[in-house]
């Protein structure tokens, strides 16, 4: 999901040129935006072939030629931070239950409805994880971190999540503490800069009449710095295929305009002269670029790697 997060009470005027989104239009909307762009088949594509082995060498201690400086633990134990429907978590598990004994793997996730979606696609795997046991948890990370720890972990992942955190450093903090000795974090988050359209269109001010902020992570990435964790930060570049966006009759188009400004049929409702200036600012700004006839946004992942 996107990390954007709304002002909690529009004004007056904001009010008068839009219709805010409802959570049912915004799903709609979400899943027009999911199939224009390759974001979930990117990030996907790095948890299982490049990060598995990152992770696996660091438990290891293997490093370029050396081999494994350390043995393998018989149980790895993994934390998914709001995994919602699991397809990615499971990604990581699958590669991960390969290398070792078992998997016990402790989700925290607060929508029941996703949990629920979780547990079928495992009963849907086509190669049953045999040696992987799930522990559930039906709630938001900020309460899961006020119950007594009974477990370290040697991989906590979290994508998609940092909008909702309340206090980012303690949260950073948190799963540091949580982390085993050769341990890994990994966060997938929303990229910055000229990297991602939603960075610049909900950039603060760009946009005010729609209220819309972006998640950005400096200040987790601080706090890890803060307790002298290894960070690595890079960007994974995936593609908005937008064209259908500046089709006037086009209904995943006026989807995905309703999913950037966070309105209901904001091309209908909108005043001209916004509506004029949100789609001259999208077709002319540095994220967008044109390609055998297709506009095509940058719609990058940041990607934060927290080694212990």
């Amino acid at each position: 999901m996107s990390e954007a997060s709304k002002t909690t009470n529009d004004d007056a005027t904001s009010q008068q040129i839009r219709v805010p989104m409802t959570k049912e239009h915004y799903k709609v909307m979400y899943s027009s935006y999911e199939k224009m762009t390759d974001r979930i088949e990117r990030v996907n594509d790095y948890c299982t072939d490049t990060f598995p082995p990152v992770f696996m060498d660091n438990l290891t201690g293997a490093t370029g030629d050396q081999g494994r400086t350390r043995d393998k633990p018989a149980v790895v134990r993994y934390l998914g931070v709001g995994s919602g429907s699991g397809e990615t978590d499971l990604k990581i598990i699958r590669k991960v239950s390969n290398e070792v004994d078992s998997v016990e793997v402790t989700i925290v996730e607060p929508s029941a409805e996703l949990i629920e979606q979780f547990k079928d696609r495992i009963s849907k795997e086509k190669t049953p994880l045999e040696n992987v046991t799930f522990v559930w948890r039906q709630e938001t990370v900020e309460e899961f971190m006020k119950t007594p720890r009974t477990s370290m972990y040697h991989c906590i992942f979290m994508c998609g999540v940092l909008v909702y955190l309340e206090d980012r450093p303690k949260v950073a903090e948190y799963l540091y503490s949580a982390l085993t000795d050769n341990g890994t974090i990994l966060i997938v988050t929303e990229s910055d800069g000229d990297t991602n359209v939603f960075f610049e269109f909900w950039y603060p001010g760009r946009f005010p009449e729609f209220g819309l902020t972006i998640a950005i992570p400096t200040d987790m990435v601080k706090a890890f710095e803060g307790v002298g964790a290894k960070i690595t930060l890079s960007h994974l570049r995936c593609i908005l295929d937008s064209t259908s966006l500046f089709e006037e009759d086009s209904v995943s188009g006026n989807h995905l305009l309703d999913f950037l400004t966070d309105s209901v049929d904001f091309r209908k409702t909108a005043p001209a002269e916004l509506k004029n200036s949100v789609l001259e600012f999208l077709s002319k700004a540095k994220f967008t670029h044109r390609e055998n006839g297709k506009v095509l946004m940058e719609n990058s992942r940041q990607l934060i790697l927290v080694q212990k």
